[in-house]
């Protein structure tokens, strides 16, 4: 069957269901119309929510999906039925685009009848490592239905921290959202999970690979009619159409200054590294603030460019232009450009796209072994998670015969997404230069010879296993590296253009000067409290109480900082009123928390006196300094502290 008529009977089909569902609708009194919105901060909420929106538009439902950051008032109270995906950002505050949302719904004064006219459902994205888990989709759930909105089926929630947001939401879409939305639209609610025998029937179908003058026009049903349906092209489109946006509207400093940090690097690739970045900004233009948050957008590898720009037959054609739609107002960018910024070449698998890489697979070997893959979901799990398989080694260990064209896979494969980091510069000091602090993110995986095993245990046989020992060298050693601190860490230099935007962070110097500062934090987690420090200089000392205790492993190695903290405590006036260092790696081992504990009766004094609490470093230093805090401050509720800004965390 040729790709256009098998697009033109997956639309007849499609437009069959949707005109049932309508018939039944209207002879029930129902609009079968489903209206999804996300809130997304790095992307998993939108990820899902047109997921979800292809998903509804198969049963039939007619579907408008929409960012939360162009909520209507009026357009939301019109709404019959409402699913909203909502990410939790930092201490329970909402991601950006969900903020007018959160403060709407805040608003006393509206009637509790406003929303008795919609049904809903909120599905939750956090993690357990923050204090306030999935705060922002609780708020949600609550205000909405305060406010009469029907609840459709009781909230769902993922947690990061343990790996099982795509299993979460494929659990409640199955079991709670289609039977509630079955019941309120008369919808047929048969979708399948993911992993079931359906799961490999061909969700797209490969095209010619593009000849090189070809030009690829990504949302245009005309010039992509190759593709399997126009529902996936907008929906995937959108996704890359977010990463384009996000770059083509960003600032693109130049670097100014790359400094190593640590006074010893173990490793002459510099795998343990940690860097000090400046950025040349126009002030004018860029507006940001001391210990601010600055979003920067990666590169992939030449390497890992070079890999896939080869499996998908795009060598000889990487300078090739490709068009995007007019309406769009974005410059066209070319195959390199796509691969080495906009698509997540090196992330950890995505479990999403798995059944759309498995349809191309022209091997019956490779076939059966996906089917019983996809249907091993405890399997599934280890090799995303603990083994941290990446695109590229599923490619080479399970799909050798698929033929992958490098416009399906602009539509399968996961977007770039930029990585946060918060600002270690003061903007009193100079404000043409913002500071990031970054260190290499890295940790050995099971090599290549565990991961065969494991499979082979499980029944399964993977065809590329082979070439996936080789691929991992003759120690099979694999080890997984933050494609961001990568980038900052050992690729940028001196003049290289990078990708930012700018927004404010949970951290900010307290309005009054007399405010005592008690600032906390490990590793890199210092960023912020260099910015405060040199602020306060800048000021010109005039604040009564900064203290900071930082823990690092030795002091002679991986003292962030050191000259400017010590001279920030030694100068006079001074800038910092106290620096307590602990070392995990002394003769006497300490991590922050335990100084933190030793400090209680200064720390105690500094609060008393109306004081501020900063934490900024891992979650599990964030975890152990809490717990510290909370025997310290016995007869104080730590929530209170949080919800009045006097204890304020960053965490990752």
């Amino acid at each position: 069957m040729s790709a256009t008529l098998g697009d033109f009977l997956q639309r007849t089909s499609t437009c069959r269901r949707q005109a049932k569902v309508k018939r039944a609708s209207r002879k029930a009194g129902r609009d079968s119309t489903v209206s999804i919105y996300f809130a997304s901060q790095s992307g998993t909420a939108s990820h899902y929510a047109h997921q979800l929106a292809m998903d509804l538009a198969k049963l039939g439902c007619s579907v408008n999906i929409a960012d939360l950051k162009s909520f209507c008032p009026k357009t939301f109270r019109s709404h019959r039925c409402v699913i909203l995906l909502a990410s939790t950002y930092g201490n329970g505050e909402p991601p950006s685009s969900g903020a007018s949302f959160s403060h709407w719904l805040d608003d006393i004064k509206m009637p509790v009848t406003t929303l008795n006219s919609v049904h809903f459902s909120v599905f939750g994205f956090g993690s357990h490592d923050y204090l306030h888990f999935n705060a922002f989709a609780r708020h949600c759930d609550a205000g909405m239905a305060w406010f009469g909105a029907h609840r459709m089926c009781p909230r769902g929630e993922a947690d990061a921290s343990a790996g099982n947001i795509w299993s979460s939401f494929q659990v409640w879409k199955k079991e709670q959202l289609l039977p509630s939305l079955e019941s309120t639209l008369g919808i047929r609610a048969k979708l399948p999970l993911a992993g079931a025998d359906e799961s490999l029937q061909l969700v797209c179908t490969p095209g010619h690979p593009l000849e090189c003058n070809q030009l690829l026009t990504i949302g245009d049903e005309k010039l992509c009619s190759h593709l399997a349906s126009a529902a996936e092209v907008v929906r995937l489109s959108d996704q890359i159409k977010d990463s384009l946006q996000w770059v083509q509207s960003s600032a693109a400093p130049s670097v100014v200054r790359v400094t190593e940090l640590r006074q010893v690097v173990v490793d002459s690739m510099a795998r343990e590294s940690t860097k000090h970045i400046e950025l040349l900004v126009d002030p004018a233009v860029v507006k940001w603030v001391t210990a601010g948050t600055v979003e920067i957008m990666p590169k992939s590898s030449m390497e890992e460019v070079a890999w896939f720009a080869d499996r998908l037959n795009v060598v000889n054609d990487m300078d090739c232009i490709v068009a995007l739609p007019p309406e769009l107002a974005l410059r066209p960018c070319t195959f390199r450009e796509f691969l080495t910024s906009h698509c997540d070449l090196s992330g950890q698998l995505q479990v999403e796209c798995v059944p759309a890489f498995a349809a191309l697979t022209q091997d019956h070997v490779e076939r059966e072994c996906m089917q019983s893959l996809l249907k091993d979901f405890s399997t599934f799990q280890w090799l995303a998670t603990d083994a941290c398989l990446s695109l590229r080694e599923f490619l080479i260990l399970f799909l050798s015969s698929a033929r992958i064209d490098v416009t399906t896979f602009f539509r399968i494969c996961p977007s770039q997404k930029p990585r946060p980091y918060t600002i270690a510069s003061s903007h009193l000091e100079d404000p043409s230069r913002i500071a990031v602090c970054a260190s290499m993110v890295q940790r050995t995986l099971p090599n290549s010879f565990s991961v065969v095993d494991y499979l082979v245990q499980r029944s399964i046989s993977a065809t590329g296993s082979e070439a996936f020992s080789a691929s991992c060298g003759v120690n099979g050693q694999r080890h997984f590296r933050g494609l961001c601190s990568t980038y900052l860490c050992n690729k940028i230099c001196d003049g290289d253009l990078v990708s930012i935007k700018v927004r404010p962070s949970a951290f900010s110097l307290p309005s009054s000067p007399s405010t005592p500062m008690i600032m906390i934090a490990a590793g890199a987690g210092v960023a912020p409290f260099r910015g405060f420090v040199r602020e306060i200089a800048a000021e010109g000392c005039l604040r009564s109480e900064a203290a900071l205790l930082f823990g690092c492993r030795d002091e002679h190695i991986d003292f962030l900082y050191a000259k400017d903290l010590k001279d920030a405590a030694e100068r006079e006036p001074c800038a910092l009123s106290n620096l307590t260092m602990a070392f995990s790696r002394a003769t006497v081992k300490q991590y922050v928390q335990h100084q933190v504990q030793a400090s209680a009766v200064k720390i105690r004094s500094m609060f008393d006196n109306y004081g501020n609490i900063y934490v900024c470093g891992s979650s599990a230093m964030g975890r152990a300094v809490r717990e510290v805090i909370t025997n310290i401050f016995e007869a104080v509720d730590l929530e209170s502290l949080v919800q009045n800004g006097r204890y304020v965390e960053e965490l990752w």
